[in-house]
């Protein structure tokens, strides 16, 4: 079963670090537009955290809490959670031994991770009830489970938990930052030719999110070409003097590869290259420009992300030039139907080219985040033809965003 995601609010509290961010809500399509240190990228971390706490575990979590309203097919859910510190529950023995004694003292004042948390559905009913002491799960009480993994992994199987379980893995945080994200893998053939019987279907290969990148790409390539091609006409529409986009282990590229290994190592790797007008051989992802990774990155993530997914983009106009920012910008809105986006940016043809009411205004008031509406705002309700850029640049909003 696919489900659709979607987040609909979002609240985070961190103790440690003495930050909140209150109450924001999501639609479709929501940029997060405010001065440089107000916020938007905790807002961004504040995300992946969570994802990372209800599909691994609360290690890093500790002193945080937060509320999460997500919608998964028709069904909405709240999921309250708090990551405290407690005592380890499993003590060291404790002997007559002195010398150990110091040891065991460190070892009894560890403190775990311990996530108290809440699962409700809009309806009211509780699914997941858990405090320190006691996990109730739909009216019955269970045995001890373990306590620095959410209730959402624990019980990812059962049917009234499956639906938010699925959805947040549908959470896609964009690798086009991370410089080189199509990075080599060591491979062998067998392997890929299993993997290409396995994912038969576009709908399995794009469901499949944890998959490396470049592995979903060259999947891609073997399985589904037609597809594949979107994504080398999209390119080679950005940049003209791209010929061919290729995926395969090194060694079995029929020319040279232009890559930063001086030797092709005995362990073959899967990559991704591309050819350019008046340059000899491949030229492997490493090697590609900032700009030309980032695009390339971007349309793959698009081209491949699932039907009722969140892409979140940090900072979106990073690396691009004028020749990438309007067909990648593009192609995101053709996709709002489908999929719901969390963008970050302060570039001028970005914020101008998303329609007013998808801005999310950031502000900071000492520790505390707050995020408004554009649609709140009088200023920004006229059908002026001013450059909207401009008119966020003038708000009080904006101006006044770090206090």
């Amino acid at each position: 079963m696919v489900y659709q995601m979607t987040i609909r609010n979002f609240q985070f509290l961190n103790s440690n670090n003495n930050w909140s961010l209150s109450e924001v809500s999501f639609e479709k399509l929501n940029l997060l537009v405010g001065l440089s240190g107000v916020g938007k990228t905790r807002i961004i971390k504040a995300l992946r955290a969570t994802r990372k706490a209800a599909l691994d575990n609360v290690d890093r979590l500790g002193g945080c809490s937060w509320t999460m309203e997500i919608q998964a097919d028709s069904d909405i859910y709240i999921w309250d959670a708090k990551v405290i510190h407690s005592l380890s529950d499993s003590l060291p023995e404790i002997t007559l031994d002195e010398s150990h004694d110091e040891a065991n003292s460190d070892e009894r004042t560890k403190s775990s991770k311990t996530i108290i948390e809440t699962i409700t559905r809009s309806d009211g009913e509780k699914i997941i009830e858990r405090s320190e002491s006691e996990f109730v799960f739909m009216g019955v009480k269970l045995p001890k489970l373990k306590n620095n993994e959410s209730g959402i992994t624990l019980l990812r199987a059962e049917d009234s938990v499956k639906p938010v379980h699925q959805a947040l893995r549908k959470f896609i945080f964009s690798e086009a930052g991370e410089l080189p994200s199509l990075r080599f893998i060591p491979l062998n053939n067998e392997f890929l030719s299993t993997l290409c019987k396995k994912f038969h279907t576009l709908e399995l290969l794009r469901n499949a999110t944890d998959m490396p990148l470049v592995l979903k790409a060259y999947l891609l390539q073997e399985r589904f070409p037609d597809e594949f091609n979107k994504v080398k006409e999209l390119y080679s529409d950005i940049f003209s003097t791209v010929t061919d986009i290729k995926i395969s282990t090194l060694k079995r590229f029929d020319d040279i590869v232009e890559s930063s290994f001086e030797i092709i190592p005995t362990t073959d790797l899967l990559s991704i290259a591309v050819k350019e007008d008046g340059v000899t051989g491949w030229i492997s992802s490493d090697r590609l420009s900032s700009g030309m990774h980032r695009t390339l990155v971007h349309l793959i993530e698009l081209v491949l992300a699932p039907e009722g997914t969140i892409i979140v983009i940090d900072e979106f106009e990073n690396s691009l030039g004028v020749n990438c920012l309007p067909q990648i910008a593009a192609l995101m809105l053709e996709r709002t139907t489908e999929l719901q986006f969390i963008l970050t940016s302060h570039h001028p043809y970005v914020i101008n080219n998303i329609p007013t009411e998808h801005w999310k205004i950031v502000k900071r008031h000492g520790s505390q985040i707050d995020v408004c509406n554009a649609n709140d705002i009088e200023a920004l309700k006229t059908n002026s033809a001013q450059d909207k850029f401009i008119q966020l640049l003038n708000l009080d909003e904006y101006q006044e965003g770090v206090q």
